[in-house]
């Protein structure tokens, strides 16, 4: 596996180097850049040639962050781990888009499951991920976690990039969830209702029942019961469990 590594921290990029050799040793580093404009030249140089297979891609960088390189390149034919300092709700977004990142400080076992995830990865598929993917013009790392416009949605055909304000709801459906988008159209999606709600920001999405989350946004009428339930504009009625009552009827009336 070709590795292109790209930070602007010479210390970052030796201690990577060096545990690579000692923990990863089926990777070949092809070149090291420090300055992400001679870095993102010579990734683009590799284009034809399939190389690299892996990019390490630091965020925060002078001249052009990490996104900001990725969103120039023409075509992406290769995986990337994002390494980064920021522990906070970009963490979220990766986690949610199967995106690989290093938090720094990593330790050596850090960086074995995120080379091994991504081994794994173009084992599987026989070829290397298209990343012109998550967010790259949605996420600021600078600002709050409201300011996540889309999630990727991995799908048996690949991945759907879905803006948050259009997911009216999400349902649980065994070990799938359905995210519903209109009332015509569903993503089943291979994930469980928790690890969705972990990935959707808490402003605009609500756990309602063990198998519900709503967009409060989409909420039509509250109608009252034991729990209650909501209508949502997609027209369906969705229950409310007891126990979140107070909290959905809170966050309600404060939308």
């Amino acid at each position: 596996m070709n590795i292109i590594i790209i930070d602007d921290e010479v210390n970052s990029t030796e201690l990577l180097k060096i545990m690579l050799g000692k923990h990863c040793p089926e990777g070949n580093i092809t070149g090291i850049y420090n300055n992400p404009l001679e870095g993102r030249a010579a990734v683009e140089k590799y284009f034809e040639t399939g190389k690299p297979n892996l990019l390490f891609l630091d965020i925060e960088m002078p001249y052009m962050n990490g996104f900001e390189l990725l969103d120039s390149l023409e075509k992406i034919n290769f995986e990337v781990v994002f390494i980064t300092a920021y522990n906070h709700y970009a963490i979220k977004a990766f986690k949610y888009n199967a995106i690989d990142y290093l938090l720094k400080p990593y330790s050596a076992a850090d960086l074995k499951e995120a080379f091994a995830r991504v081994k794994e990865r173009s084992l599987q598929s026989g070829a290397f991920h298209h990343l012109k993917t998550i967010l790259l013009n949605s996420i600021d790392i600078k600002e709050k976690p409201g300011t996540l416009k889309k999630i990727a949605i991995p799908t048996s055909e690949g991945v759907e990039f879905v803006k948050l304000d259009q997911i009216i709801r999400c349902e649980a459906s065994q070990n799938y969830c359905k995210v519903v988008v209109s009332r015509q159209r569903a993503i089943l999606v291979s994930k469980n209702i928790g690890e969705i709600e972990e990935s959707l920001p808490e402003e605009l999405f609500l756990r309602v029942h063990k198998s519900h989350i709503v967009n409060v946004n989409y909420v039509l009428k509250y109608i009252k019961s034991e729990g209650g339930s909501l209508l949502m504009e997609d027209g369906e009625e969705v229950a409310v469990s007891r126990l979140k009552k107070d909290e959905v009827l809170k966050k309600l009336f404060s939308s």
